[in-house]
């Protein structure tokens, strides 16, 4: 299931890039999902095609309704919609977080009329719905903007593959080369996540304007970006796969100075368990596919997973929930459950 979701994501982000990439704006848009970043790329990409950028403060309206849909005065939307532009291509108007696609939905009268709204909208204007979260298992208003000629458009985050191919074009944007390496690396440390990841490249482009560099390797990546706290988490778990509880304090210990928060590194630990236990069941194809990781990490974790025994990642991943819940209920101090943690899998780990 979420692999299908995944696929059709990428087909919706790379359908609607193409899109723009030929100048083609549609009349209605409805935009949501996990990926932000992509998602005001997207919008920003439909601006500058629908708007003159002199005549923006005239011809674009956008309003944030903050999850309130009572806030937002169908008849002023229509009569906006209505108007013609000033001097650019199109009046464009963009409706952020309106729970018009989500339950509870507004009354059915004015999910109506946004209907009518939507279906009776002039060539002249662009309407963009930008949500966090749709519901479609309602119809009415998500058939109103495909009968309309628009598209819906789910943008989450991209598989490796796709943020490769993006941030390869982005490299070369800013006059650089990421090796394979250093680009898998990099996805890996920022967790998928376009925003961290156009952050990094950006300070990695001042660094290789500064140093005169033209190719980012590996070794690049770890002297300027930011530290790879998952590759900590494997050298941690490898620690307590030996029975080495010292050796995993001292890497907990490191990510503490590094100001990682305990419950970050909790969680993170309590992941990589719950895909160590998927990877030691999986193919390594099926642990790319459904877990969304690099080749070089889904081959860390089939080699990892081969050193615990099922039960024993079962136990370990139970152990992580139980320290969650202790923690959060104030039944111990962060710190010290975190380090409890860690004895006692290192004492699970090495028994026989």
């Amino acid at each position: 299931m979420a692999s299908r979701k995944n696929n059709n994501s990428q087909a919706a982000y790379g359908q609607l890039t193409n899109e723009l990439g030929q100048q083609i704006l549609r009349p209605v848009y409805l935009i949501y999902g996990d990926e932000t970043y992509l998602q005001q790329e997207l919008i920003n990409h439909i601006k500058s095609l629908a708007l003159d950028p002199q005549m923006a403060d005239l011809d674009c309206l956008s309003l944030d309704l903050e999850g309130y849909a009572g806030r937002l005065d169908l008849n002023k939307l229509s009569g906006q919609l209505l108007t013609p532009p000033f001097l650019s291509p199109r009046r464009l108007i963009l409706l952020r977080r309106t729970h018009y696609f989500t339950t509870p939905r507004p009354a059915e009268a004015l999910q109506k009329q946004l209907q009518q709204i939507i279906s009776a909208l002039p060539p002249s204007s662009c309407l963009i719905f930008w949500e966090d979260k749709v519901d479609l298992r309602s119809k009415l208003l998500p058939r109103a903007i495909t009968e309309a000629g628009g598209l819906l458009a789910e943008i989450n985050k991209l598989d490796s593959y796709a943020l490769g191919k993006k941030l390869d074009q982005m490299s070369r944007q800013a006059d650089f080369r990421l090796t394979a390496e250093a680009r898998d690396s990099l996805i890996y440390r920022c967790d998928s996540d376009m925003a961290a990841l156009s952050n990094e490249l950006k300070k990695l482009s001042l660094y290789m304007q500064w140093a005169q560099l033209k190719t980012a390797d590996l070794k690049l990546i770890e002297t300027v970006c930011c530290p790879d706290q998952r590759g900590s988490i494997f050298d941690l778990t490898a620690a307590l796969s030996q029975g080495d509880a010292a050796a995993a304090l001292m890497i907990m210990k490191t990510l503490q100075l590094q100001k990682e928060p305990v419950q970050l590194m909790l969680l993170m630990l309590s992941r990589h368990f719950r895909q160590l236990i998927c990877a030691r069941e999986w193919p390594e194809q099926d642990i790319i596919e459904h877990l969304r990781v690099p080749p070089f990490v889904a081959a860390r974790l089939k080699k990892q997973a081969a050193a615990f025994s099922f039960q024993k990642l079962a136990a370990l991943y139970e152990a992580c929930f139980r320290t969650d819940r202790d923690i959060k209920s104030g039944k111990i101090e962060d710190v010290l459950g975190f380090e409890l943690l860690i004895t006692q899998a290192g004492r699970l780990a090495a028994a026989r």
